[in-house]
């Protein structure tokens, strides 16, 4: 595992050495490209959201977050949700509805990590960014609106609680802490955990802690 880590570690050096020597130019066109692609994935997202694409979340069970062939919904948000300074800088006539699409996206989905990823991204944009503050605290105030439109829902607990995953993370920590809390399990460790306990258990069919830090830790460790 920490061989695994250090590789990882060592290749986003090698990666941001390379971006580096690029030219002014090819950034711009990679940013630009990126963008776009975000915007893609916004797209697709949302129409997963309202059942309007042609796929299916799993299997042939439809859920009510975003899943789709993209896997799973909260790593999917979680991870365009590091798109918000992306959508925000972007000089395009479609700027704003991009990053607001992209914030309705993030609190649709049950991902607690993603929301505060989000939050973040719009609080930096208005702090290290003067000329945008005020098109982030316009995107911030939609998403507010969004926000309170959740909690006025009837299953509120739920979205910040789905499938009972307070219990389950309680459990993660224990059994992780008893065990290798530096070095972790290695790698498979929560699917094979999920599998072997007994039927009754809370971590039962549990393949994946749901908490991206937390699974990390347990099969990897601290570092």
């Amino acid at each position: 595992p920490i061989m695994f880590q250090l590789g990882g570690v060592l290749l986003g050096l090698a990666t941001i050495q390379w971006v580096r020597g690029w030219k002014e130019e090819q950034k711009k066109a990679a940013l630009e490209t990126l963008r776009w692609i975000l915007t893609g994935l916004v797209v697709l997202g949302i129409l997963q959201a309202f059942s309007l694409d042609q796929f299916n979340a799993y299997g042939h069970e439809r859920h009510d977050v975003v899943g789709g062939t993209l896997g799973n919904p909260t790593l999917f948000s979680g991870l365009l949700a590091l798109g918000v300074p992306l959508s925000l800088t972007w000089n395009h006539r479609f700027s704003l509805l991009l990053s607001s699409a992209l914030c309705l996206f993030i609190l649709i989905n049950s991902s607690i990590t993603a929301v505060l990823a989000m939050v973040v991204g719009l609080a930096w944009v208005a702090w290290v960014l003067p000329q945008k503050r005020w098109f982030a605290m316009a995107v911030f105030a939609l998403c507010f609106l969004g926000a309170i439109a959740l909690w006025l829902r009837p299953n509120t607990m739920t979205y910040f609680n789905p499938f009972g995953r307070f219990a389950a993370w309680s459990e993660w920590l224990d059994t992780w802490a008893g065990t290798l809390p530096i070095i972790g399990l290695g790698l498979g460790a929560a699917f094979n955990l999920g599998s072997s306990v007994a039927p009754d258990h809370v971590l039962r069919n549990w393949t994946h802690a749901h908490n991206e830090y937390l699974n990390l830790a347990f099969e990897l460790g601290v570092p």
